[in-house]
């Protein structure tokens, strides 16, 4: 959020990359979490990882390119992947966790 200032010089450069990173995860939360119990849970952990992995490499380019809109966009697709991963996540944890505690 910083860059954004730093890059834009507006407060409201800064709540536009909060609206573009939260909206997708309230959106797509609930539409994306039953996927995450039909789904491989361990190929959706990687392949989100992977695509976060990207993503941050763009966000690195777009400092370095001193542009504004990469950050905006790939904050959507930050949040699109953490709509999927995030859920996964949490069906996961029962999963891999003892019972006998």
């Amino acid at each position: 959020m910083q860059t954004v200032l730093v890059l834009t010089d507006s407060i409201a450069a800064v709540g536009t990359l909060l609206i573009c990173r939260t909206l997708p995860l309230v959106i797509l939360g609930t539409a994306l979490s039953p996927f995450a119990d039909r789904w491989n849970k361990k190929a959706i952990l990687i392949t989100s990882d992977i695509a976060r992995a990207l993503i941050v490499l763009a966000f690195v380019a777009a400092v370095f390119w001193r542009n504004s809109g990469i950050l905006f966009v790939g904050s959507v697709f930050f949040g699109i992947s953490g709509a999927l991963f995030n859920p996964t996540k949490q069906a996961l944890l029962p999963l891999i966790a003892d019972r006998k505690i």
